[in-house]
Order: C-alpha cells, then structure tokens, then sequence
C-alpha cells in the first residue's frame, strides 16, 4: 500500500510487530506521519489475557515497559562509515556492552564466500561483490538484536539501506579524512 493515495493521513498503524519497521511504517516516517507497529497493541492483549487468566490486575504502564525493552533488545545497532572508521573496533565495544552478538558483515561475506573480498573484485568484479554484500546484508538484518558492522560501500543500494533500517538503528562514523588508512 502506497501512502500516496491518503495525502491527507494524520497517522498510521500497522499490526505488524514482526519486523518492527515494516515498509509502511518506513514510508510514514519518510513522510513525518506518526506512526506505530503492532508490538504495543501485542503487549496490552497480553496483559489483558493475564489479567483474565490469572485473575488478577497489572499496572497499566506494564505493557509500555515491556515494550520499550524489547524495543532495546530487538533493535539491531547498525553501523556505517567510510573503510577504516571504526566500525569494527566501535562494533565489538556496543557488543560487549549491550550483550548483543557482533556481525562484521565483510568477514561473513569472506567466510561465505571462501575467499577475500579484493579475490571476489578481482576474479568477478565489483557488481558481483555487491550482489553478494546485498544477499548477506538481507540475511543478516533479517535477524535481530544484533550489532552489525556494514563494509564500507554497503549504505550504496537502497535496498541494503532499507533493510538495515527495518530491523535496525542506523550510527554513521564519521572519522576525519586524514586519519582513514590509505
């Protein structure tokens, strides 16, 4: 569903909670529409079947509790730059902090694939190295509550931008020109 043909929508709401970020919902942000998914109204039958079940209440503010952890937890730390900007270093950091696994998507493409990323340039050239980076991309953002580092031509298709935007937040490095590794 196009958004286009509601130009004048104040909100929307997709029952989708699984990817967070559904294409609609990214769609309705593009356009700054509010917008949510469906993990809240999830979590608020959940504590309602509880109540019923158990016979007894829950605070209301449970359910915005629950989700806002597993918003934490879900949501995939995506991290982009330039070669040498401190994905890697700044990816395996988050990691440990957050208790998150890490995912250097160019070691997972090496590893895929049998042999080194300048090998794969060399031997099929750079639209197949991409297609590939998109593939492993895909899969991996298909995941959640990761910490992902993306090569660094990884953010050039849109489609990689999309999917790492669906189950994920995306951080740019940014590392000053002089000091990237030549």
């Amino acid at each position: 569903v196009s958004l286009e043909a509601f130009p004048r929508l104040e909100g929307v709401l997709d029952v989708v909670y699984n990817p967070l970020r559904t294409a609609l919902l990214m769609e309705a942000e593009a356009r700054g529409v509010p917008c949510s998914c469906g993990l809240p109204m999830l979590a608020a039958q959940a504590k309602r079947a509880e109540e019923l079940f158990f016979d007894r209440v829950i605070p209301d503010r449970e359910p915005e509790s629950i989700v806002s952890q597993l918003w934490q937890d879900q949501t995939n730390l995506v991290l982009a730059g330039m070669p040498g900007s401190g994905k890697t270093t700044v990816g395996k950091a988050l990691a440990a902090l957050s208790g998150k696994p890490f995912i250097d998507l160019d070691a997972e493409i090496v590893r895929r694939a049998g042999v080194p990323i300048p090998e794969i340039f060399a031997r099929q050239g750079e639209e197949i190295f991409r297609s590939l980076e998109s593939q492993v991309l895909a899969e991996v953002c298909g995941k959640s509550g990761q910490v992902i580092a993306t090569g660094g031509g990884a953010i050039l298709r849109p489609e990689n931008r999309t999917a790492m935007r669906r189950t994920g937040r995306v951080y740019h490095l940014h590392r000053d020109v002089r000091q990237l590794p030549t």
